[in-house]
């Protein structure tokens, strides 16, 4: 980025919240590097297929019974 690390520490500790309104301005959103984003139509099927497993099968069959 060309900017020395104090620069950078400087603006994590005293401008954060400005620098994330900026992002969230351009339609950025930020996330946990673990996290993995999915666009909403993707998620929804998602949903939908984890309630309708949910209710096929009781929860005692799901944590004590094995997977067919």
């Amino acid at each position: 980025m060309g900017l020395s690390e104090s620069t950078v520490s400087r603006i994590k500790n005293e401008r954060l919240d400005e620098v994330l309104l900026f992002l969230a301005h351009l339609g950025i959103k930020c996330v946990p590097s673990s996290f993995r984003c999915v666009d909403e139509r993707t998620f929804e099927a998602y949903q939908i297929l984890w309630e309708k497993a949910l209710s096929q099968t009781s929860p005692a069959k799901l944590i004590f019974e094995e997977a067919d």
